[in-house]
């Protein structure tokens, strides 16, 4: 095999990878990616996004010990400035300030693994990190920062083999997690969290599958995180009968622990430009180690060659859950967070067709979400009870494809705005993406605010050519994309003028060409 390279240009990134041999027996992949979500803004707007955005990645492998070694380096950073105003009317004055948003991570990770006859000798270690900067001007004349950090270390070993008509693992896994996050007073507060934990995870884990009938399979497996001196219980589940090739059951339970938890605001509209988990361990006092039990039932159905339908039903049960929005009308955290819990259950039908010259795809979910705190319970932002997502892939030729994709989302919930925003959603007509305010939640319950259904059509476009150069193949294609092609005004939440108390709808992504670029492959 030989040195290639691809890569790729629109209006939002540029990116490039390389890879190659390093020898007969090993190998390697190298890419880099930097985006400009502020590189087309309009000089002189305040309100666009201003920053920039990248990721790198590097992997390889080789024969070494008699096994297979691999490793992984993944990094990201991220950058973002909003004006602090919203500037939606020529009564209200531009503000100058503006709120600053950065994260970045870095991830490395290696594995080895051996074969040994009936089955295998896996070892793993890994170091990741993550760093999360804010500067919140919700106090106009002082802001608020935010400094949040999260570091992992993990190793993992175990042994894997044929038993008992099935696969037994067993294994351990150590890990530790230093957190951090400190929010320094905006507006002369003096109850902002200062907060540092060191979580060690020992979690010794045994997995068995069992070949119960010649169509029957069962899977069970237990873990026992043990931290701070106490062991839990982490069982899981899974039972599959296939009475054909076309047809097929499965069911199963588990009950998980997570033992670092986000002090973000999920209900704030800011996760749209600063998407962060500020996740905190529970070795500091008032982070509880929260629970989930969870059960499925599926069914699977091929009724023909490229024909799939599946349904899926589940039922989830949450406890100790840090929760923000009850408490703290932020993006993130100022003044701590509330311990509550969640119920769900829900449907979800899939279905698909495959042809030479097409494919079909289309989901629906159904889903009954709440959260709770002490008597309150709310529907999260991101629960919605009505799910449909659709798509059709057309191949008009042998260098062409057309894709259109259908979304809807009925039953939307969301916690007011108390202030205006000023919100355009990335896109080529405007010249870049727009956030202008330093919205807070209102003072309505969380979830209270109904929203109209979310409907969109999309379009995408491409376009490949086969040269050669060099004696090699140079792939050329050109691609697009336009979103909402019917023109619908959905709204992204609800906010309240300042000047006359009225509730006014914040729309999402406008009728708009949101991608135009050209990849290459030599």
């Amino acid at each position: 095999p030989a040195l290639r390279a691809q890569g790729g240009m629109s209006n939002s990134h540029v990116r490039i990878s390389v890879d190659g041999p390093w020898s007969r027996d090993s190998g390697f992949l190298a890419s880099v990616r930097l985006g400009f979500p502020g590189g087309l803004a309009k000089p002189g707007e305040a309100s666009y996004l201003r920053g920039e955005a990248g990721d790198l990645l590097g992997k390889g492998g080789a024969n070494f010990l008699g096994g297979e070694l691999g490793f992984l380096v993944y990094g990201s950073w991220n950058g973002l400035d909003a004006a602090a105003g919203a500037d939606t009317s020529d009564s209200l004055p531009t503000i100058p300030l503006r709120n600053d948003f950065e994260w970045e991570s870095l991830s490395m990770g290696s594995t080895w693994t051996r074969e040994t006859g009936g089955g295998a000798l896996r070892v793993k270690a890994w170091a990741a990190g993550n760093r999360a900067h804010a500067s919140w001007h919700a106090e106009l004349e002082r802001p608020a920062t935010l400094a949040a950090r999260r570091q992992d270390v993990g190793f993992s070993a175990e042994v894997e083999e044929g038993r008992w008509g099935g696969q037994t693992v067993a294994g351990f896994l150590l890990q530790g997690i230093h957190t951090g996050y400190r929010v320094a007073p905006g507006g002369g507060g003096s109850n902002n969290p200062d907060l540092d934990a060191r979580t060690v995870l020992v979690t010794p884990y045994v997995q068995q599958q069992l070949q119960v009938a010649p169509a029957v399979m069962a899977e069970v497996a237990v873990s026992l995180p043990t931290e701070g001196g106490r062991t839990r219980i982490s069982p899981r589940g899974r039972l599959s009968w296939t009475p054909t090739e076309a047809l097929g059951f499965g069911g199963s339970i588990a009950r998980v622990f997570q033992f670092a938890q986000s002090l973000r605001n999920s209900e704030s509209v800011v996760v749209n430009v600063f998407p962060v988990d500020l996740f905190m361990g529970s070795d500091e006092p008032g982070i509880p180690v929260a629970r989930g039990d969870q059960g499925t039932l599926s069914v699977d159905f091929r009724p023909a060659p490229g024909t799939r339908l599946r349904a899926e039903t589940y039922i989830r049960n949450s406890s100790r859950l840090l929760l923000v929005a009850p408490v703290d009308r932020g993006p993130f955290s100022t003044s701590g967070a509330a311990v509550g819990g969640g119920r769900g259950r829900g449907l979800s039908l899939e279905a698909s067709f495959r042809a030479s010259r097409y494919g079909v795809v289309a989901s629906y979910g159904w889903h009954h979400l709440r959260l709770r705190h002490q008597d309150t319970r709310f529907r999260p932002e991101w629960g919605a009870a009505h799910n449909f997502e659709g798509g059709v892939i057309a191949f008009p030729s042998t260098n062409s494809s057309v894709r259109l994709g259908f979304t809807a989302v009925g039953g939307r919930r969301t916690t007011a705005v108390a202030g205006l925003v000023e919100w355009e959603s990335c896109n080529l007509l405007d010249g870049g993406c727009e956030f202008g305010g330093t919205p807070l939640l209102g003072d309505d319950p969380p979830g209270s605010t109904k929203l109209p259904p979310y409907f969109r059509l999309d379009l995408g476009l491409q376009k490949h050519w086969h040269h050669r150069l060099g004696g090699r193949d140079l792939l050329v294609s050109l691609f697009g994309t336009v979103t909402n092609l019917l023109g619908r005004a959905n709204l992204l939440t609800m906010a309240t003028d300042p000047l006359t108390g009225e509730r006014v709808g914040v729309q999402m992504r406008p009728l708009s060409p949101l991608v135009l670029g050209i990849d290459w492959r030599f």
